[in-house]
């Protein structure tokens, strides 16, 4: 029996078993002390040793305890309570399913873990045999029969494989089936214990991809990347970095290198910008210094260097190089530069802005920008109103009229680049469809179309060019040339023998390539690189790369051997490429509001840069890692999750939406690799609700533009003037969303304005109120005073006027009121109110005083035609009138008395229908 005494802990630990004589497995334990099951194991083991505790093995990797108790001297009775507290444990165990077999393999017992990892209930699997949980595949190749096989002949077995619960799906088993045998060693059956290893089998599937996954990702990258450990031991590399670092490496680690500063020092393995992260855990970014290889060549190289935290300290680094001799060397020169490339890209970044103008339906320009009027070669005001296809006949039957035509028809967007000879150019162009007509963006992209076909023809030439290989004796002069001199420099090569080759160089490059010459003259280990420029034959310099070797001992060769290459091409390519890498790069950082993403096909977030939606806590250090449907709140997971899907099926997809308030383009597509096969989803996203708001100012535009086209085609058709007024004031309302307009006649005589039409007045209103035309406190009076628009955002704040009493009693705050008709000789008033405050800008005051200006022409001119029909009256009546004195001169003739005379000239006036009736009296 135990008679040392316990620790605190030991006795904690058994104290739990003395509340049940039940077994226990280590993972109970645990929890019910809240340790690690490390901590736990060790405690038990203790309680083992010192006889409080005894334990066995379940399974392949279990363990189960319990507290000894009863007759220790191995009778009978003890076995049977050990078996019997065993047999308790077995059925208590829920992470095993832990069974017996009889000898023909059939189930004889079943425990809790059995029934929920298996999903049989004892009921319906004890006597069936076990081969029940096997698949198809492994019953047909007899792995069960194999598996009892093995038990028998080695006592125990174990086997990881799939295996098949009651309801039909499978799941990853490590199982251990153990043979029981009786006091004659017979076997009487076999104890089975399965364990369900789906999750790890899927966690170290997951492991091996996303290690796959960063090994492709580091082969692939275009650096020199090493991870290396606190010591500076290389753990991996790619092949960048062994092909580059790995013999200066191979012994001492990364610290083997050979690092000197700026000024030629050497850097001590402290002070080197790995060691730094170790310390502080800080990345260090571009640490730049000279690296000395083991040819003796030393060249200059940008350290980044990003820490890996374990646990509570940095254990390992990512070291990622990069060669930056050639960007050293220039960086003199690129000073010098530095005014002008500021300049040329301030140029540029001007022409980035696109030139932009608006179609409606029937093709006509509703707005027209400064850079597109500048491009076109035409003001603004000579193309608002006009059809594209009249404006620029040049155009129609050309693919911008089909893809214009395309785009309105499908409400599809497109983009495509053309060349347009009216402008001698080639055209880059983005329309976007909407229900009003066209947005067009476009550009001047010739310079660039210019650069790609030049860089064409260079890449061409560079393809057929020859190196050029020369021998010269130690004074520098041709012995032999090779026939590429002809192609490359445009020398016969026989021309060049005998002549001193540094005679022909560039003479700002001559003490450079005859210093290097003449060192590897003395020195014949001395294998020089040197850039320099030769003349051409024309007269022009070739930018040559030249490589020599001291042969002089050689008999065969006797002189030293030059090997160059024709890099004229190559430089100017360099040179546009850094230019245009630096530009790229300036245009990316600034880009506003854009975000990119790459996704798995778990749809978890791998990558995440840029700005991401506002209104949404998903920063990029959030995201990454994450998966869509956990991270994103579930509007934007409706919109994403099935694009993405789709991208990873192979089908890119861009669409616009609103998120936090702002609208969207996002753009979604799958990212294949070198096999063409798809194993991401890139998303990228740009914050496009200036541009929408632009289009819906736009498209209220036209809405304004198309109701005072229509209101003049009414005026010009003829139409009833009031009923004109009733369409204005009815329009007006609507398009400024406003809530009250008015039509106000003037009577000058009465100094009054009566409320002629109108909309969203009280009843009785319209017809029968009238304005003062004169008092201060009417904004019609001070209108017709001022003689122009007045614009009220706040009339209780107004300090002009304060009434009158016909807005006051409406409840109006806001309005614009202007004159109908001339200042001078004005008709009346058009105004438009509302409830609320709005701030009316100078395209509403243009487009109410256009609405008046209507008004006025159709009024005029309805007065004009009253005016001509009272005169074709009046001159009517005075035909009528001489046809009938005419008719009385004749009947009078006849008559002889005065009676007669007067009752014939009465009969023949009252007959006319000039007058009703006639009669003569005396005077």
């Amino acid at each position: 029996m135990p008679t040392r005494s316990l620790t605190d802990a030991l006795a904690e630990t058994l104290a739990l078993f003395e509340e049940s004589g039940a077994p226990r497995t280590t993972s109970e334990v645990a929890d019910r002390l809240d340790l690690g099951r490390r901590s736990t194991y060790d405690r038990l083991e203790r309680l083992v040793e010192e006889g409080h505790l005894e334990t066995k093995k379940a399974g392949a990797s279990a363990r189960v305890w319990w507290r000894p108790g009863g007759s220790t001297d191995g009778s009978a009775a003890e076995d049977r309570g050990d078996r019997a507290a065993f047999e308790s444990l077995v059925d208590a165990v829920e992470e095993y399913a832990i069974f017996r077999l009889d000898a023909e393999g059939r189930v004889r017992t079943w425990n809790e873990g059995a029934e929920r990892i298996k999903g049989y209930e004892a009921g319906e699997i004890l006597g069936e045999h076990f081969s029940t949980f096997y698949t198809e595949a492994d019953r047909e190749a007899g792995v069960p029969e194999s598996n009892l096989a093995d038990a028998t002949e080695q006592g125990s077995t174990e086997d990881e494989g799939w295996r098949v619960r009651a309801d039909g799906t499978r799941f990853w088993a490590n199982v251990t089936i153990t043979a029981i045998r009786d006091e004659d060693g017979d076997v009487e059956g076999y104890l089975k214990v399965t364990r369900d290893m789906t999750d790890r089998r899927e966690y170290e599937q997951r492991l091996r991809e996303e290690r796959d996954f960063t090994r492709r990702v580091l082969e692939t990258a275009p650096a020199s990347i090493a991870v290396v450990d606190a010591a500076g031991e290389v753990q991996t590399a790619n092949g960048r970095f062994d092909g580059r670092f790995g013999a200066a490496t191979d012994e001492h680690g990364i610290d083997g290198l050979a690092v000197y500063d700026e000024a030629g020092d050497p850097v001590p393995v402290d002070e080197r910008p790995y060691r730094r992260v170790f310390e502080t855990g800080d990345p260090v970014a571009d640490w730049q210094c000279q690296v000395e290889f083991p040819d003796g060549q030393r060249q200059w190289v940008s350290f980044n260097v990003a820490p890996i935290a374990e646990g509570e300290g940095v254990e390992r680094a990512v070291v990622a190089t990069q060669d930056v001799t050639q960007l050293k060397e220039q960086e003199r020169h690129l000073a010098r530069q530095r005014d002008e490339i500021r300049a040329e890209l301030g140029e540029i970044f001007a022409r980035i802005d696109d030139a932009f103008f608006a179609l409606d339906e029937e093709w006509r320009f509703t707005h027209v920008n400064e850079r597109a009027a500048a491009m076109l070669d035409r003001s603004a005001g000579e193309l608002l109103g006009r059809n594209v296809w009249e404006a620029f006949p040049e155009a129609v039957g050309s693919t911008f009229q089909e893809q214009y035509e395309h785009a309105l028809e499908s409400q599809e967007s497109v983009s495509f680049e053309e060349y347009y000879p009216p402008l001698e150019a080639w055209i880059e162009v983005r329309a976007y469809p909407s229900e009003s007509g066209l947005s067009v963006y476009f550009r001047d992209v010739t310079e660039r179309k210019e650069r790609e076909r030049e860089l064409v023809r260079y890449e061409t030439l560079f393809e057929e060019s020859k190196d050029v290989n020369a021998v010269l004796d130690p004074d520098g002069c041709f012995r032999h040339v090779t026939p590429s001199a002809s192609n490359v420099l445009g020398y016969d090569p026989e021309d060049l023998v005998g002549e001193r080759a540094f005679d022909r160089v560039h003479p700002d490059d001559v003490e450079t390539a005859l210093s290097a010459f003449e060192r590897m003259v003395e020195n014949p280990d001395y294998e020089p690189k040197v850039e320099f420029r030769f003349a051409h034959s024309d007269g022009s310099w070739v930018t040559v790369e030249a490589l020599g070797r001291n042969l002089l001992e050689d008999p065969d060769i006797a002189g030293i051997v030059v090997y160059t290459r024709d890099i004229t091409e190559r430089k100017e390519r360099e040179d546009e490429l850094e230019e245009s890498r630096r530009r790229y790069q300036t245009l990316v950082e600034n880009f506003p509001n854009g975000a990119v993403a790459l996704v798995d096909r778990d749809l978890r977030y791998r990558t995440v840069g840029g700005t991401t939606l506002e209104g949404y806590d998903a920063t990029a250090d959030k995201l990454e890692g994450g998966q869509i449907r956990e991270a994103l709140p579930s509007r934007l997971v409706e919109e994403l999750a099935p694009r993405y899907e789709a991208a990873l099926d192979g089908v890119a997809n861009t669409f616009e939406g609103e998120f936090g308030g702002r609208w969207y383009r996002i753009h979604t597509l799958p990212v294949r690799d070198e096999d063409g096969d798809v194993f991401a989803a890139m998303g990228m996203s740009q914050d496009v609700t200036e541009r929408r708001t632009y289009e819906r100012e736009l498209e209220r535009r036209v809405r304004q533009q198309e109701a005072v086209a229509e209101l003049g085609h009414l005026g010009l058709e003829g139409y009833d003037v009031d009923e004109l007024m009733t369409e204005a004031a009815e329009r007006v309302s609507a398009v400024l969303d406003a809530d009250y307009c008015k039509v106000l006649d003037l009577d000058a005589e009465s100094e009054q304005l009566l409320l002629r039409q109108g909309v969203g007045w009280d009843d009785g209103v319209v017809g029968e109120a009238t304005v003062s035309a004169v008092e201060a406190d009417s904004q019609a009076a001070y209108t017709l005073a001022s003689g122009e628009p007045v614009v009220v955002e706040d009339l209780a704040t107004e300090t002009r006027f304060s009434g009158p009493a016909l807005l006051t009693d409406h409840d109006v705050r806001s309005g614009i009121s202007v004159v109908i008709g001339s200042s001078k000789d004005p008709w009346g008033i058009l105004g438009v109110h509302d409830t609320d405050r709005q701030v009316f800008g100078d395209d509403e005051v243009t487009f109410v005083q256009s609405v008046a200006n209507v008004l006025a022409t159709a009024i005029a001119r309805h007065s004009g035609e009253q005016a001509l029909h009272r005169q074709r009256e009046r001159l009517a009546a005075l035909v009528n009138l001489n046809r009938t004195i005419r008719e009385i001169t004749d009947a009078v003739i006849d008559q002889s008395t005065r009676k007669e005379i007067e009752r014939t000239v009465c009969e023949h006036l009252a007959a006319t229908e000039s007058y009703e009736f006639a009669w003569v009296g005396d005077v």
